[in-house]
C-alpha cells in the first residue's frame, strides 16, 4: 500500500536499512468452539514486514494464511436415504493485520523479545455439507451437497516474539499471534518458528 511504501522510505532515511521481512510456518489453534464445533489444530503460513520508527518501536503489517478442520457432531443422525451426512468441515482463515511492536533487549544470550497489538481484518472461507430435498412422506432427506460461506470481520491481533539476531541483518526465533474479534471471540491462534532478514 501507499502507507507501507511511505513508511519504508522514512525508515530507510532515518534509521538506515531497518526494514525487515519475516517468514514463518507453524500451527494454527482453531477458533472458539462457540463458532465452530470440535475445531482441530491446523497449519499456518505467516509473512510480516516491519520497520523501525524509534529505537525501541517497530510498526508494520502481517499476513497470516491458515487452514483447519472441524466436525459437526450435532448433525449425527441426520436422516438421509442410503447414506450418512458427512460431518467434517474445513476453513481457510486469512488475517491481515497492522501492528505496533515494542522491542525489549534481553540480558541473556543476546536475545530480543517483542510484543505488540494492532488492528486488522479476517476472511474465513467455510466449506461443509448440508442435507437437501427433504421427503415429507418418508421423513428423510434424499441426499446432501457441499455448501460454502464466507465471513468477513475485524480483529485485534496480539503478537509476541523472541529471537536471536545473526549476521548483519538476520534473525531467527519464535513468534505467536492471537486474533480476537469485536465480540471478544478468539478467531484463531498461531505459533511457530520465524526467520527474518533486513531489506
Amino acid at each position: 500500500t501507499l502507507l507501507t511504501a511511505v513508511l519504508l522510505i522514512y525508515s530507510d532515511l532515518v534509521f538506515g536499512q531497518k526494514a525487515e521481512l519475516g517468514f514463518s510456518l507453524g500451527f494454527y489453534g482453531a477458533p472458539s468452539e462457540r463458532l465452530f464445533e470440535n475445531p482441530q489444530t491446523g497449519s499456518s503460513v505467516n509473512l510480516v514486514l516491519f520497520y523501525r520508527f524509534h529505537e525501541d518501536w517497530r510498526i508494520g503489517s502481517s499476513i497470516n494464511i491458515s487452514n483447519f478442520d472441524y466436525f459437526r457432531l450435532s448433525a449425527i443422525g441426520t436422516p438421509i436415504i442410503g447414506t450418512d451426512l458427512p460431518l467434517d468441515g474445513s476453513v481457510q482463515s486469512d488475517h491481515i493485520s497492522f501492528i505496533v511492536n515494542r522491542r525489549f533487549e534481553l540480558s541473556w544470550g543476546g536475545m530480543v523479545a517483542e510484543g505488540g497489538f494492532g488492528m486488522g481484518a479476517l476472511v474465513e472461507k467455510n466449506f461443509f455439507y448440508v442435507p437437501i430435498s427433504f421427503d415429507e412422506e418418508t421423513g428423510f432427506y434424499r441426499g446432501f451437497s457441499g455448501e460454502r460461506s464466507t465471513t468477513v470481520n475485524l480483529h485485534v491481533p496480539l503478537r509476541m516474539s523472541i529471537f536471536k539476531p545473526f549476521g548483519e541483518k538476520g534473525s531467527i526465533g519464535l513468534e505467536g499471534y492471537m486474533f480476537v474479534d469485536p465480540k471478544g471471540f478468539v478467531r484463531g491462534m498461531y505459533f511457530g518458528p520465524r526467520i527474518a532478514f533486513g531489506i
